[in-house]
């Protein structure tokens, strides 16, 4: 009864008229979420980078005043705006979780609380964003350390939403490769990708490892290197599945080149082991800074291709198309969707604080100092790893199907 006068409420508030204009179908409602986390990003970016003066009116901050210099005030006062957005993000989305466990079917009353009432839901969202910061410091000590743990499920998630759709990709030019451009983009692509390794990999032994005292980075280069010949060759041997190949190790290797190559950048400055880029610097910075968030919400947006990874069911999609009685079936499970979101939510706190907590970086600049280099370079390595066992899987399992 509850339920349904809360239903009630909602389309009251949406008006008949407009009724349509606040409810969306699930994939538009994809797309108004990501919208929506894409604009939380922007402003906690905003806030952390250009609202010291008016962060520290709030209470809830004041502590930031206790620091030694106005840098450090800033800084801190950055830190907190951060905790405090990606902690009102996760609560929103935690909600929408719990109540949208085990929904599948377009007809689950539920489905409303997903793609309807929008004027409540973004009311609710701001008021959760706002709320948080009321709340004491002590919180957000809490939720920082949470969100650490959460930020590594995040990583993986994202490798795996990077791992099905190579997989999907090469094995839709697999499909049609008696036609020319099918068979030109599987060589392109390849070739391509390869390029890009090969470049990174040049590069960072330029500028990363100048010198042989640069052990560390030089081990970070050569490693990455090894993982690249590794892989590569099994990709071509008779024993690899038959949906993988060069353009699945190639896209695979970018992805740990590009995390290489992310790593080394946000290594401390100053550093012996870091050559001047001169005035590309601030161009790097930037270019890295967007990249990190546009993959954020590239890997929010798919996390719904990953979803039947992770089920015990079959896929939704395919289960509609072959038993008409099933088309009511939604075309992604809404609850992991919100999960995704719950994780990339912390995972923003870690990314705009550079994972270690102590310091926040500076303007432009997203997963800077130690932290982030170990935590890139683990996700690299997690990346082989997983990829890696794509590859030798089948093999090992002969009486599974993959």
């Amino acid at each position: 009864m509850a339920a349904g006068k809360l239903k009630h409420l909602c389309r009251l508030a949406c008006c008949a008229d407009v009724m349509r204009c606040c409810e969306f179908s699930p994939g538009v409602a994809k797309w108004a979420y990501l919208t929506c986390f894409g604009l939380t990003a922007i402003a906690t970016w905003i806030l952390r980078d250009y609202s010291s003066n008016g962060l520290s009116y709030i209470s809830g901050l004041s502590s930031c005043k206790s620091e030694a210099t106005t840098e450090n005030q800033d800084r801190c006062y950055g830190k907190g705006a951060v905790l405090r957005l990606s902690f009102g993000n996760f609560l929103f989305f935690t909600v929408h979780f719990l109540a949208l466990l085990g929904v599948t079917r377009k007809g689950d009353w539920r489905m409303w609380l997903h793609s309807g009432c929008w004027p409540l839901q973004l009311l609710g969202w701001a008021a959760l964003l706002g709320m948080t910061f009321a709340l004491p410091a002590h919180v957000f000590v809490v939720w920082a350390q949470i969100a650490r743990v959460l930020s590594g499920f995040f990583l993986i998630l994202q490798i795996l939403i990077l791992l099905e759709f190579v997989y999907i990709l090469n094995e839709w030019l697999l499909d049609r490769v008696d036609q020319w451009w099918a068979k030109s983009g599987l060589v392109v692509l390849s070739i391509g990708c390869y390029v890009i390794v090969i470049g990174i990999v040049v590069v960072t032994y330029i500028f990363y490892a100048p010198h042989g005292s640069c052990s560390l980075n030089i081990f970070f280069i050569t490693f990455t290197l090894i993982l690249a010949v590794i892989l590569t060759i099994f990709s071509v041997t008779k024993w690899r599945p038959e949906a993988a190949g060069l353009l699945t190790s190639g896209c695979m290797l970018a992805y740990m080149a590009y995390l290489l190559w992310s790593a080394l950048t946000t290594e401390p400055a100053p550093s012996t082991c870091i050559r001047s880029l001169g005035t590309g610097a601030n161009g790097i910075k930037v270019m890295g800074f967007v990249l990190a968030i546009a993959a954020t919400l590239y890997a929010t947006m798919n996390s719904s291709m990953a979803s039947h990874t992770f089920s015990l069911s079959p896929d939704p999609e395919s289960l509609a198309e072959t038993n008409p009685d099933d088309s009511d079936r939604l075309p992604y499970r809404l609850d992991f969707f919100h999960l995704a979101y719950m994780l990339a939510s912390a995972y923003l706190a870690m990314l705009f604080t550079g994972w270690s907590l102590n310091n926040v970086p500076g303007y432009f600049s997203v997963d800077d100092g130690w932290a982030s280099v170990w935590v890139k370079m683990a996700s690299q390595w997690m990346c082989a790893l997983l990829y890696g066992w794509t590859l030798i899987a089948p093999l090992l399992l002969r009486n599974r199907q993959f």
